[in-house]
């Protein structure tokens, strides 16, 4: 409006339709910045991809309607222009200024739209993100955390593989206390198997066939578990001696055997079939060392991890924040406009305008409008690590 005040400023009566033309525009700006306002601050309530999306239909649906009123108001204001000139206005040609600006509107066009998604978006991670790290910090109270901690992008890579590991050894102690029960059934049943083997083929015999038939189970050798099996059955008592043994072997290595075959999946460790209740407390205790390692390191690293990909962010905000604001944006694109639109400017006002507003804005498209993909691509690139780290952590902490 001020550059319009100074075009009008010696003939305000025969300007008076573009002063009305210049209004319309400022409001239909206006009117654009705060669909822009509003769906921002919707997306920094929103996590839901599908709300997110929609979201960015509404901002290219706000964007194109914009558009679409400036030529509306543009196209009523030539209506009045000719008016005008039949009242005996002179028209004047100012034809390489209008070149430059057909040029350069649909690439400010598109700048506002880009810039509009960016921010959109860069704010919306910022201001969720900081509410979860300042949770994360009262969570903690600083009692593990060093967020002084140097921290780069390798560092962040073995950050997540602790993470990753310490999600393994939790399932795998869960999976061991979960099959105590079943392991205690085993370690009864193999006792009562050594009890009544040994007195039907001897007390050597029967540990050589126990061990391989442990053996067998334990590497998944189903096959020679059920062949030693079958061999225990085909034993027949003489005279009726040793019938309750044969009968008792029988019983407890057939219910050793169901077990494991119903079994299978939980019993199953690095490969190999668990079959001792002692075995797992040498399991846990080795998870439980490998724990308290994995925990010294992330003490050390969680929190760091998490500000270092926080401010990585906060950069590329402070990038978008040195470019001109979206307000700015479109204040200069209704300037050009008016200017495309003006037929009684002289040379001097013809200067002035093309320093004052379209040098400002082929400064904004050679400088800035290259760098909003790199941001929008680099935030995307950054969001990835920033909300594992974030949800690692909230969990690292609340554990």
């Amino acid at each position: 409006m001020r550059l319009l005040e100074t075009m009008t400023r010696t003939n305000a009566e025969k300007m008076e339709p573009l002063g009305e033309v210049g209004q319309a525009l400022a409001r239909e700006g206006a009117s654009f910045l705060k669909s822009v306002i509003v769906l921002s601050k919707k997306a920094h309530a929103t996590t839901d991809t599908k709300e997110l999306l929609a979201l960015e239909r509404d901002l290219r649906r706000a964007h194109k309607t914009y558009l679409e009123n400036i030529e509306t108001h543009i196209n009523h204001h030539h209506k009045t222009t000719q008016k005008f000139l039949k009242r005996g206005g002179k028209e004047k040609s100012h034809r390489e200024m209008n070149e430059e600006i057909k040029r350069l509107r649909p690439l400010l066009e598109n700048y506002i739209y880009r810039h509009a998604m960016t921010a959109m978006h860069l704010e919306r991670v910022i201001t969720q993100n900081r509410r979860h790290i300042k949770k994360i910090l009262k969570d903690m109270a600083y009692k593990t955390g060093r967020p002084d901690q140097k921290v780069d992008d390798p560092t962040l890579l073995l950050v997540k593989r602790s993470y990753e590991q310490k999600n393994k050894l939790s399932e795998k102690r869960q999976k061991i206390v979960e099959r105590q029960d079943l392991l205690e059934q085993l370690d009864e049943h193999f006792v009562q198997l050594a009890k009544y083997l040994h007195p039907v083929i001897g007390f050597f015999t029967s540990k050589s066939q126990l061990s391989k038939f442990r053996g067998a189970l334990r590497y998944k050798n189903f096959a020679k578990a059920h062949a030693i099996y079958e061999e225990w059955t085909s034993y027949k008592s003489l005279f009726g001696l040793g019938r309750r043994s044969i009968e008792k072997t029988k019983y407890h290595a057939k219910a050793i055997l169901d077990l494991v075959a119903a079994h299978q999946d939980q019993l199953e460790s690095s490969g190999m079939i668990t079959l001792s209740g002692t075995e797992t407390g040498l399991m846990l205790a080795v998870i439980q060392e490998e724990e308290k390692n994995i925990a010294r390191f992330l003490d050390k690293y969680a929190l760091a991890s998490v500000l270092y990909c926080y401010r990585n962010v906060l950069r590329l905000n402070f990038r978008l924040s040195r470019m001109k604001t979206i307000q700015e944006i479109i204040e200069l694109h209704t300037k050009m406009i008016l200017l495309q639109n003006i037929t009684t400017l002289d040379d001097l006002q013809v200067a002035r305008a093309r320093e004052n507003t379209l040098l400002p804005i082929s400064t904004v498209l050679v400088q800035d409008l290259p760098v909003l993909p790199d941001l929008f691509n680099k935030l995307e690139t950054m969001l990835e690590p920033l909300t594992f780290h974030v949800s690692m952590a909230q969990k690292y902490y609340l554990s």
